[in-house]
């Protein structure tokens, strides 16, 4: 279904698809136009059938003033948003005029010389909205079905999403089926609210029926790798809480065309290791970028204290899945209109030698080569409009600072790190001094 809103003084059906107002008042102010015609969308919104996507597409005519036949057609559009049955509709509308207006204004202000001449319309499109959601059984691929990492319910409803919420709970060697050992678990949650199918946006509604619970939900990427005979698949994130609650659950969800199916995962780790590293010891992953930690001790953190730490980042940003380029493709920075030089920077190398070692790291590693840093070089640059006599004021050295070992000079590193801390702590006062 599509409809059209222009400014005409009433709305009329155009051959069933569509509803146009003209603006014949003529109003000559893109905000004064949009507000006039909100009520009305928010009432078409609100009235049509949930859920649904829709978007916004205002049609205006520019010329060039005393340019004969200088008029052109623009229109500045909006995505398209869902929205259900208790989507504050104002708000997305509200938050629809401001991207339109903003759009609107940029054109105008790139010195194109066109003025506006007429605002003719607004199109509102409203489609066919079926929600991501899961539905009847479906089989999961057997690459991911050998991991042995997750319980595929075997519903006859669709109710998959109740039955793989209950699945953590099942033991026994055929926890894939549906009987008893389901039903009476079925009272320990409340899914009161929740339509089934189970729509992704609705698992909200379950995480707040039952306090200290939480749902991530992680989808499949079927992929094709010559020489391979078989398709292999990847997993990704849809949904990603920022922190797990006491009763947590890890979820995917398949589709197969118009149906979608809920899977617990029992082992998370198992399901992933092989997507991200070839390591078969025990291993701990970010659900948010899939960052594995081992548990090998290193100088740094590892295991779990290494994924506290890096959640204190990572969960502050959105789920993602690192993304290689496609083989034999070139990745290239070209947004270098979004670069910044820098007043001063300092560029260091060292020169290590390769000693040779024995040492065993784990049951399959043996370390054969160490590095041992033997010299290294540093210089900073400043850019031409920091003054020379600031530089030798502050004590930083502007020709190359060359440091090298030997046997009673061994702390190269040491002594790298503390050559550069002191010329950045002398920066920093140049920076200052020079802002």
């Amino acid at each position: 279904m599509r409809l059209v809103l222009s400014t005409l003084d009433h709305l009329s059906i155009i051959l069933s698809l569509g509803i146009i107002k003209k603006n014949l008042e003529n109003i000559f102010n893109h905000s004064i136009f949009l507000s006039s015609i909100k009520s009305e969308l928010i009432e078409i919104l609100k009235s049509s059938s949930k859920p649904l996507k829709f978007n916004l597409k205002l049609e205006a005519t520019y010329n060039k003033p005393h340019v004969d036949n200088s008029s052109v057609n623009r229109a500045f559009k909006t995505s398209a948003r869902a929205i259900y049955a208790d989507t504050n509709v104002e708000d997305i509308v509200d938050h629809m005029f401001v991207n339109i207006l903003t759009e609107e204004d940029t054109y105008q202000g790139k010195g194109s010389g066109f003025s506006l001449q007429a605002i003719d319309g607004v199109l509102l499109g409203i489609y066919k909205y079926i929600p991501l959601g899961g539905s009847s059984y479906l089989p999961l691929p057997s690459y991911i079905e050998n991991k042995k990492a997750t319980i595929n319910p075997q519903n006859n409803d669709e109710q998959c999403f109740k039955w793989a919420i209950l699945a953590k709970h099942i033991t026994g060697e055929k926890k894939h089926r549906i009987n008893d050992n389901y039903y009476i678990h079925e009272y320990k949650y409340n899914f009161t609210g929740l339509t089934f199918p189970t729509p992704l946006n609705e698992i909200k509604v379950f995480e707040k029926n039952n306090s200290a619970t939480s749902v991530n939900v992680y989808g499949l990427e079927k992929k094709f790798q010559p020489p391979l005979k078989f398709p292999t698949y990847k997993v990704f994130p849809l949904k990603v809480v920022n922190e797990e609650e006491e009763e947590h659950f890890d979820l995917i969800l398949i589709t197969d065309n118009e149906r979608s199916h809920y899977i617990y995962i029992s082992d998370f780790s198992r399901l992933i290791r092989s997507q991200k590293t070839m390591h078969k010891e025990s291993v701990v992953f970010c659900k948010r970028c899939f960052t594995s930690f081992d548990h090998r001790v290193r100088h740094k953190l590892s295991g779990q204290a290494a994924l506290d730490e890096h959640l204190k980042i990572c969960g502050s940003h959105k789920p993602i899945l690192p993304a290689m380029p496609i083989e034999g493709t070139t990745l290239k920075f070209e947004a270098w209109s979004k670069s910044q030089r820098h007043p001063i920077v300092i560029y260091a190398d060292f020169e290590a030698l390769l000693v040779k070692i024995e040492e065993k790291k784990g049951k399959k590693t043996t370390e054969i080569q160490k590095h041992k840093p033997m010299s290294y070089g540093l210089i900073v640059k400043a850019s031409e409009d920091v003054p020379t006599e600031l530089l030798e004021e502050l004590d930083i050295q502007q020709s190359v600072i060359i440091h090298r070992g030997s046997e009673t000079r061994e702390e190269v590193a040491k002594h790298c790190t503390t050559c550069t801390v002191g010329q950045c702590h002398n920066t920093c006062h140049t920076v200052g001094s020079n802002g």
